[in-house]
């Protein structure tokens, strides 16, 4: 449907995963009145884990007019086959993706200010916004505890990064909504990450597919990132980070203020959003292992 706007939501039948799985699907609910055109629930199954579309909780998911569909978990691609999967039943035109443990602070309140975001030229610059990111960390401050061979992120050795966020000029404010609009002194491996993003569906399309085939073996943020620039979406884009600051009225901030001001909590700034993955890739002997066991 032409502006049509759908919600990608990607779980497992974990049993542990439930009570972050209902939080989440609470948080799009309590954010998203009259937004979505439809609401999409891809899951993994696990081997030896049953699942039945028609029992709890996914009866209950239904229910809300969550459309569910379910394949088998395999390998270390397990996550963007999945993502595929959910694409499958995707036919919007503007896509809200998320995963499973995190929570949705806000999003724009109606499908015309969504549109609105990402349809109008940014001053100063001429571009649209191509991609959101409603995690704002942009530099590791192991703020949360994650244990640094999992996430590295570049320091702020030549304090360019904290300047950039202390610039009003960096960005802009649409329906209510602010955004930093990234840009190169910001830039690093996670310049588009997860685990929740507002996106065309067909960038996001592009993006999962040209990873997959190019970047086989590392991290799926790494690999959309690669893909952004490779795909040249970067020349007609900007990537901006979705945040609860008024940079107008709030500055100067810091980069923890910035951190746990985004629009989502996850596992880096919300120790309940920690799960059985995070602590298992805190004792990984360096991040490798931690790209090849998601993608």
């Amino acid at each position: 449907m032409l502006d049509a706007i759908d919600c990608l939501m990607i779980t497992t039948n974990i049993p542990s995963r439930r009570l972050l799985q209902e939080r989440a699907v609470q948080s799009v609910e309590d954010t998203s009145e009259g937004l979505f055109n439809k609401k999409i629930m891809a899951v993994d199954v696990m081997e030896g884990i049953p699942f039945d579309p028609m029992e709890e909780p996914w009866v209950s998911y239904i229910r809300k007019g969550w459309g569910v569909t379910a394949g088998p978990c395999n390998g270390h691609r397990a996550m963007a086959y999945n993502q595929l999967r959910g694409l499958a039943e995707i036919k919007s035109e503007y896509l809200v993706y998320c995963e499973d443990h995190m929570k949705i602070d806000c999003l724009p309140r109606t499908p015309d200010d969504f549109i609105h975001c990402l349809n109008t030229p940014i001053a100063g610059r001429g571009k649209k916004i191509g991609y959101v990111c409603f995690n704002s960390h942009i530099i590791e401050e192991n703020l949360e505890g994650v244990d640094e061979t999992v996430v590295q992120l570049p320091k702020d050795e030549n304090g360019l990064r904290i300047k950039y966020i202390n610039n009003p000029d960096n960005y802009a404010r649409f329906c209510g909504n602010y955004f930093l609009i990234k840009g190169p002194a910001i830039l690093d491996e996670y310049y588009l990450n997860f685990p929740v993003c507002m996106v065309r569906t067909q960038d996001f399309r592009t993006m999962l597919s040209y990873a997959m085939y190019h970047y086989n073996g590392i991290g799926i943020e790494v690999g959309f990132t690669k893909a952004w620039f490779d795909t040249g979406l970067d020349l007609a884009y900007e990537v901006a980070a979705y945040t609860q600051l008024d940079p107008y009225t709030e500055m100067p901030i810091t980069f923890s203020d910035f951190h746990m001001r985004g629009t989502c909590r996850y596992r880096n700034n919300d120790l309940e959003s920690w799960h059985d993955s995070v602590s298992k890739h805190t004792d990984l002997p360096k991040a490798q292992d931690h790209w090849n066991h998601f993608f």
